[in-house]
């Protein structure tokens, strides 16, 4: 692969992870998934084209990588964080509906 094709590409695989997480910093889950499937498919096409490479480039891919992977770690954490907030509220509104439904049946017999 050309280098200056390779850097670009490479460059809009950063962006896109930049996006995700700006877009999960705004709870647009959706759209940080949809990005999550376009960039694998990009880090696919990368990384079957690469070829041979020297160290010193191999060095940075490795850097990047690492750069990503901590990056989707962050992001895995904040949906985490989310889903467990989502699951409480669920709850919640489940164990509010049952008192509801308790009261209901209470006043049904009075």
């Amino acid at each position: 692969m050309e280098t200056r094709q390779a850097g670009n590409e490479w460059l809009q695989v950063v962006s896109m992870t930049d996006d995700m997480r700006r877009y999960a910093e705004q709870q647009q889950w959706e759209t940080v998934s949809s990005l999550a499937v376009q960039r694998q498919a990009r880090l696919q096409l990368f990384f079957s084209k690469l070829g041979d490479v020297s160290s010193d480039q191999r060095a940075a891919i490795v850097s990047d990588v690492k750069q990503l992977m901590e990056a989707d770690h962050l992001l895995l954490a904040a949906a985490s964080e989310i889903k467990k907030a989502m699951a409480e509220g669920l709850a919640q509104i489940n164990q509010g509906r049952k008192a509801v439904m308790s009261y209901q049946g209470c006043s049904d017999s009075i």
